[in-house]
């Protein structure tokens, strides 16, 4: 594992302490302590607090794009990703998906953003805003782009993608919410994640399309 340096270290740190505490009740002097480092060596880094939780957000998009790239998902055009979900079994559905879901709820570092932004976000429409990008948007957006290539392809019948792709992320957004922090919960959650992919693809699967 890559040795973290001093700036990751405060990055990683302020993290877990918004994620507590709140950004309002984090003081930069809790943040040194967590580190281990005197407070005027966080300004050697940082012009303040605020560039720190802003600095977290860049660091976040880079972390999430190197995460997936150990995930093993289908990659190039979207025509090809497309296909790659229609030629393969319910099986392969399931494995990219119980991947994704795994990261998100296992992930320390995901599951601390993900509290940071759930607790910021009610005081700051903007943090509201990343939240929604991050977690509910931007999901159903790629569903519904790939629910739609996947129709033309003859995966699925033909029926409206943005509902399918409410349909198929929202059970998935609720056993995240529902399961926070259960660890022990894991087998029992891919249990159901697993049973509600299979229901969906019976309900939207066309006949004669992908492999069951």
């Amino acid at each position: 594992m890559q040795k973290q340096n001093t700036k990751e270290k405060i990055l990683l740190s302020a993290l877990k302490l918004f994620s507590t505490k709140g950004y309002d009740g984090t003081s930069v002097r809790d943040l040194a302590r967590e580190v281990g480092i005197r407070e005027s060596s966080i300004y050697k880094h940082f012009k303040n607090k605020q560039a720190i939780f802003d600095s977290i957000l860049t660091y976040m998009d880079s972390y999430y794009n190197e995460k997936m790239k150990t995930l093993d998902m289908p990659l190039g055009e979207f025509e090809k990703i497309a296909g790659d979900y229609s030629e393969g079994s319910i099986d392969f559905l399931y494995q990219i998906s119980s991947a994704l879901f795994l990261m998100r709820f296992k992930d320390e570092v995901e599951i601390q953003f993900r509290r940071m932004l759930t607790i910021e976000q009610f005081s700051n429409p903007k943090i509201k805003a990343i939240y929604q990008k991050y977690f509910i948007s931007d999901i159903l957006s790629y569903q519904t782009a790939l629910f739609t290539e996947m129709i033309k392809q003859g995966r699925f019948v033909e029926c409206d993608p943005k509902i399918m792709a409410l349909q198929f992320y929202s059970p998935i957004y609720t056993l995240q919410n529902l399961y926070e922090g259960q660890f022990d919960k894991e087998e029992e959650v891919l249990s159901i994640l697993k049973d509600h992919i299979r229901q969906f693809d019976s309900r939207y699967s066309k006949k004669g399309g992908g492999k069951r």
